[in-house]
């Protein structure tokens, strides 16, 4: 029983969270599709969706199916989203890199500018070393024509030009989603582009950290 429920029990919480606390129980005995349909068409879904337990919330949204409740997703706090990242993509002490790359998906379908500054905000260097491990990074010279480069090599402000790396296929457990280098690189650019469009010098910032790292290696 977690403390909100006590709290009922107990009769202590305000008229607003009993009555959000009695909608949620609700919601959890219905259908995925009315539940789903509930929350949206809730007068305050933001408040009722944080006020999950994030077990109860995680359940739920795969009981709707992660690309369905992306409305529940963006309404859904930091924490509960590091719940379910934290659950989705550490098996034992081992990070299945495929599935955070799903996650950065729904992430950033769900709301792209948030799902940036999270990561940037709350882990910095884990999401430096994931952009790292997908991307080579150069400064284009005052007089270097970027054809040189070769082939693959892409821009945001014709300074910092990027390419994907190849990253070699991992083994596939049994019921672990693969995911297909085309749509891994597409999820690395969508990253770049919502964090070079939301706040450049940062993004600068990132290509130079990629670029000294890379460096030493």
């Amino acid at each position: 029983m977690n403390l909100e429920e006590k709290m009922e029990l107990n009769g202590s919480l305000s008229p607003a969270d009993a009555a959000r606390y009695e909608r949620r129980l609700k919601i959890m005995g219905m259908e995925p599709e009315k539940a789903l349909d509930a929350i949206i068409s809730d007068p305050t879904p933001a408040a009722l969706v944080q006020s999950f337990p994030h077990q109860d919330l995680y359940f739920l949204v795969n009981d709707i199916g992660v690309e369905d409740a992306l409305p529940v997703l963006a309404v859904a706090s930091s924490e509960q989203w590091e719940y379910f990242v934290d659950v989705e993509v550490w098996q034992r002490d081992l990070l299945d890199v495929d599935g955070l790359t799903r996650w950065f998906d729904l992430l950033l379908k769900a709301d792209p500018r948030r799902c940036v500054n999270w990561m940037l905000a709350e882990h910095t260097a884990f999401f430096e070393n994931y952009l790292l491990r997908h991307i080579e990074v150069r400064v284009r010279e005052k007089n270097e024509d970027p054809s040189e480069f070769g082939p693959g090599w892409f821009t945001f402000d014709d300074w910092f030009y990027i390419r994907h790396r190849e990253v070699p296929d991992e083994p596939v457990e049994e019921g672990v989603p693969y995911i297909h280098p085309d749509d891994r690189n597409d999820v690395v650019f969508s990253l770049l582009q919502t964090l070079s469009t939301g706040d450049h010098p940062r993004f600068q910032s990132v290509m130079l950290e990629a670029m000294s790292v890379l460096s030493a290696e």
